[in-house]
């Protein structure tokens, strides 16, 4: 994300003095940079707190039937301290607790037992911790973002955002036709991190229209700066 950043302040500077043509706001300019996010950039954020959630449903001819629900969470320090549980349906998948640099996860038991690798762990983080894309990612370019206003999000300055579906005749991605959209998103100014964000939609794949996919996802990050908690790394991701 720096270099995103940086190329932004390169190019205003070409623009001293030179007739240059109005670029976005910076509101729009915040929003394409989140899309380009990486857990580099969530690192940036320093030590905090991730609960985040996917719920799914569908309805078919009418009938509502509610998915198993996903989670993540993520107590965040460093690359060598961090906690990270997935659970689907309230039972948990995979945790692992990473302490100075020596991994832990739980078996399937409830027991606690050492890793000898570290890094898959690591990996693990990597593909689980966007969960917007992994809930969201079927509406791609059909979301409209307006910006309201800008404020303090537990101490980080942050932007806030009313998201919302594409115009009508602009919802169809690939084999997927959009049917709603709506919610709130706060974004970090500094980082382009997403912070909080409730956002639910619908959509049916083309010519399945009787079959309709609901989602809602759900993610707030807290908690910034905290410090290791006097019952160690295992008291700090709930049971």
């Amino acid at each position: 994300m720096s270099r995103i950043f940086a190329g932004l302040a390169v190019l205003a500077g070409l623009c001293l003095g030179v007739a240059c043509e109005p670029g976005p706001a910076p509101e729009r300019e915040l929003v394409q940079a989140s899309r380009e996010v990486s857990f580099g950039d969530i690192a940036n954020l320093g030590p905090h707190r991730l609960e985040a959630s996917i719920h799914r449903a569908l309805v078919a001819n009418g009938a509502r039937e509610e998915l198993a629900q996903e989670q993540v969470q993520l107590v965040w320090r460093d690359w060598d301290n961090f906690q990270l549980a997935r659970r689907r349906g309230g039972a948990i998948i995979s945790q692992v607790l990473v302490d100075d640099g020596s991994a832990r996860v739980r078996k399937a038991d409830g027991r606690l037992v050492s890793a000898s690798d570290v890094e898959p762990h690591r990996v693990e983080l990597r593909m689980a911790w966007d969960v917007w894309k992994l809930g969201l990612s079927v509406f791609g370019g059909l979301m409209e973002f307006e910006h309201l206003s800008d404020g303090q999000l537990d101490g980080r300055t942050a932007s806030h955002y009313v998201v919302s579906l594409a115009p009508e005749g602009e919802r169809e991605r690939g084999r997927v036709v959009a049917d709603s959209l709506e919610g709130s998103l706060w974004i970090d100014e500094a980082t382009a991190v997403r912070l909080m964000a409730e956002v639910q939609g619908s959509w049916h794949r083309v010519g399945q229209e009787n079959v309709i996919n609901e989602v809602r996802v759900i993610l707030v990050r807290t908690d910034f700066g905290l410090a290791e908690s006097p019952g160690g790394w295992g008291s700090q991701v709930n049971d």
